[in-house]
């Protein structure tokens, strides 16, 4: 809307009680009232119903009168009556005058008046929330938050946090900063872990939602296969910095590589059976008969190595119905040995030419056989208590190499490390 017509509008209205485009410059007439328009405060309408009611040409009838507390009474002339605020626009006049003092009380009136500011705005301004609708960056979050996530996430050297807090009053003073403390493009991950931390409740909501996107993929082959091509491209684009940073950090912060390993060494003893698996699948895979994933599969892998001990001929490996079983028929998966596919180190079974008996791994096994546990038990092979023992004996084994000691340099070293090492 142009000035001048506007002013020609008012005075057609009003009357003509000032000199308006006739007898004053229109650029100097437009200067004197644009002089104390500021666009952070008010729209360019908004700037003229409220010179409108300043009776900037003397018009009858209008204006407005300000008063302490925001109590604003508006005349609208060409109405013909007086509009106050209500108590509740009054409250809302106040509390938002608290947060931007400098803004103009009959600018801040018509905005209430319009519902430009309601509770909703008064809330925002509360919680630090930017009234721009697009900045989602700029949340205040309470200090038991901000605690939390100092707490459980640990910044790179050099990185500092950087809170938003829109209180000038406030010792954190930071109308710059970020609602997690960190900005989303810097670093993805750390800001990810800090907002699951500031929204409870987050994290598991975007699990339930992934599981769910996963059981439609898993579900449709086309689908699984897209999915497999994207992971992998990614993959590819980040690998190299992934594989750097990791070798970064390894080769350079030996605080690292020492908690890592001490924290490895104390859950393999809280964890014997864990770490068994992992190595026992190792060797399964590469075609070696297992070492076991507890002890007494570990007792189970002794039998096997003595049925293979060359020149002995008391104990032959059999399978499941009795047939001799040689290397060159030992289960295969495309072509190479595989032990643990189906559990195959489990169904085998030895026999004893010496008491002629079968020996099986327990009885869940089909078929003939003995468990070998009462196997070991029996006077003519091991004699009572000899299956506890040969289980002791590798719980003893594991104990030992657990012990740690310190050297001459107060280093703290596994013996079970020192003796691999010697």
């Amino acid at each position: 809307m142009d000035i001048l017509n506007y002013i020609n509008k008012m005075q057609k209205m009003y009357g003509d009680q000032a000199s308006l485009a006739d007898d004053i410059e229109p650029g100097a007439l437009k200067d004197e009232l644009l002089k104390d328009f500021d666009p952070s405060q008010e729209t360019y309408e908004e700037y003229l119903q409220r010179k409108s009611l300043e009776r900037p040409f003397n018009m009858a009838d209008g204006g407005v009168i300000g008063k302490p507390g925001g109590l604003v009474e508006e005349n609208i002339g060409y109405y013909g009556k007086t509009i106050e605020l209500t108590k509740d626009q009054k409250k809302l006049f106040n509390q938002y005058k608290k947060f931007f003092p400098n803004a103009k009380d009959s600018a801040v009136s018509i905005k209430v008046r319009n519902n430009q500011i309601t509770e909703d705005t008064i809330t925002k301004l509360k919680k630090g929330i930017s009234l721009k609708a697009t900045d989602k960056d700029k949340t205040a979050l309470d200090a038991d938050t901000i605690k939390k996530i100092k707490e459980k996430i640990k910044l790179k050297p050099g990185q500092k946090w950087n809170f938003y807090d829109p209180n000038p009053n406030s010792k954190t003073y930071n109308p710059t900063g970020h609602t997690y403390g960190i900005k989303k493009s810097d670093n993805k991950l750390l800001y990810d872990q800090a907002r699951n931390i500031g929204k409870p409740g987050r994290a598991e909501k975007k699990l339930k939602q992934a599981q769910k996107t996963y059981k439609k993929i898993k579900a449709d082959p086309d689908l699984l296969a897209q999915k497999k091509l994207y992971d992998r491209e990614i993959y590819m684009g980040k690998r190299e910095k992934v594989l750097e940073d990791l070798r970064f950090k390894y080769t350079t912060d030996k605080d690292f590589r020492e908690g890592k390993l001490e924290w490895a060494r104390q859950d393999r003893i809280k964890n014997p059976e864990k770490y068994k698996k992992k190595v026992s699948d190792y060797h399964a895979k590469k075609g070696s008969f297992p070492p076991g994933n507890n002890y007494k599969e570990n007792v189970w892998r002794d039998m096997f190595r003595s049925s293979q001990k060359a020149g002995q001929e008391r104990f032959l490996l059999v399978d499941e119905s009795g047939k001799l079983l040689t290397p060159d028929n030992f289960p295969k998966v495309n072509g190479r040995v595989r032990w643990d596919v189906g559990g195959a180190y489990k169904k085998v079974k030895f026999y004893d030419t010496q008491t002629e008996q079968f020996v099986k791994f327990d009885d869940t096994i089909k078929g003939k056989g003995l468990g070998f546990e009462k196997y070991l038990d029996q006077k003519e092979v091991g004699g009572k208590g000899a299956f506890k023992n040969a289980v002791h004996g590798y719980k003893i084994k594991d104990d030992y190499k657990n012990l740690t000691f310190k050297d001459s340099k107060g280093k703290t070293i596994r013996l079970g490390t020192f003796i691999q090492n010697q």
